[in-house]
């Protein structure tokens, strides 16, 4: 059904947001005070629960308090990716947005969810980063959103088109949730088996790292530096060097590592991976690590990488990185160089000498059982989420296709 193409400050009006002195800011909810939303409560949804300040009621007027139907939208960020983000308000709120946000209040508030899709659509996406100023903070002006043309159909399309993508968003946020639900699960596991690291609460031995490490190799390496292996002698294709970016927490990544030639490899021997070892970033989300498991053989780490090549009779790999992943801070940080230049680095000596409970082996290849068994399930949550997101894009463009 083809649209009739008007102004956009034909159909909605825009309410600037509160201005107030950081001297009048409280971080709690005080008798008087009102809860001010920012560029950082502007996601998926709009939070009005989390990292709120409270404002005097007076700055607020009348017409700035949040509706139900109303659009929060970020109107100036040193980010340009936060510009023009915007979220609807499902539910009542007392509160308002700050200053560097703004609301998107239709005329007609049965066209508030239409409206809410319509600007997450590709096409004002593009008309944002187009008009998008400002040296360091990106700026949008109202000026602007007021002339943007807005695609208004008859009522009745509009509710078939909002109910379509209302589903479709529903069905991507409950992806979403039980992903993040699935995230206490190892941790759970492991507390269940292996009691609070921190205190030990089952008595397990206390062992130093370094005699749990695997003798035949060298059990803690850090990745080349220097003249070991230079830029210029990275190729398109052959042996794989993993980097930080094939580390996340407790999973590997094999895809976007560089490579080096045969040639190079059998010069950097040492800096070989062997499946199950444990792969440490030094560099970026330091601290960060996995178990390695390739399917391209054989391979090394990068420079800011750090191999840990454990006695497996004694420890296994997955109830390590679970322990340092999810309790780190029960066990102790992994000590940091001093040095405040870009980059913090792992200290291996401080690796070495640190000390963790080691429980039976067979508990912990019940736990491991139990991390394969997460890890497929994870995978296939991971599949269903990018299909409910490709749904959601895809419904999204047909929508408002220009």
């Amino acid at each position: 059904m083809s649209s009739q193409v008007v102004a956009f400050g034909e159909v909605c009006e825009f309410i600037r947001g509160v201005s107030f002195d950081a001297s009048e800011v409280q971080s709690n909810s005080t008798s008087g005070y009102v809860p001010i939303l920012r560029a950082g409560n502007i996601g998926d949804t709009l939070d009005t629960l989390n990292d709120l300040v409270f404002v005097p009621a007076q700055r607020v007027s009348e017409e700035q308090f949040l509706r139900p139907g109303d659009i929060a939208i970020c109107m100036s960020s040193g980010s340009p990716e936060v510009v023009g983000k915007t979220a609807q308000l499902t539910h009542h709120f007392t509160g308002s947005v700050g200053v560097f946000c703004g609301i998107i209040r239709p005329r007609n508030q049965e066209q508030s969810s239409y409206t809410a899709h319509w600007l997450r659509s590709s096409g004002f996406m593009r008309w944002r980063d187009s008009q998008a100023r400002g040296a360091n903070i990106q700026n949008l002006r109202f000026s602007q959103l007021e002339e943007i043309e807005f695609p208004l159909l008859p009522l009745t399309e509009q509710h078939r088109i909002a109910a379509l993508l209302d589903r479709a968003e529903k069905l991507r946020r409950a992806r979403r949730y039980a992903a993040q639900l699935s995230e206490t699960y190892l941790p759970s596991v492991f507390i269940h088996l292996f009691g609070d690291p921190g205190r030990n609460t089952k008595r397990w031995d206390v062992i130093e790292i370094d005699e749990i490490l695997d003798k035949s190799r060298v059990g803690i390496r850090t990745g080349p530096f220097g003249s070991s292996l230079k830029r210029s002698e990275y190729v398109e294709q052959g042996i794989p060097v993993w980097g930080i970016d094939n580390v996340r927490p407790n999973e590997f990544v094999e895809s976007g590592s560089l490579f080096i030639t045969e040639a190079k490899f059998s010069e950097l021997l040492n800096y070989s991976v062997d499946y199950g070892d444990v792969l440490i970033s030094r560099a970026g989300t330091v601290g960060r690590m996995c178990v390695a498991k390739p399917t391209m053989f054989p391979s090394i780490i990068g420079s800011n990488l750090l191999r840990v090549a454990l006695d497996k009779s004694r420890v296994l790999p997955e109830y390590f990185t679970a322990l340092f992943t999810h309790f780190m801070h029960k066990v102790g940080q992994l000590k940091m160089s001093s040095d405040e230049n870009a980059y913090s680095f792992i200290n291996p000596t401080i690796l070495h000498s640190m000390t963790i409970p080691v429980p039976p082996l067979a508990l912990q290849e019940k736990f491991a059982r139990v991390v394969q068994q997460f890890e497929r399930l994870r995978a296939q949550q991971r599949e269903a989420e990018r299909q409910t997101e490709r749904l959601f894009q895809t419904l999204l463009h047909r929508a408002f296709a220009t």
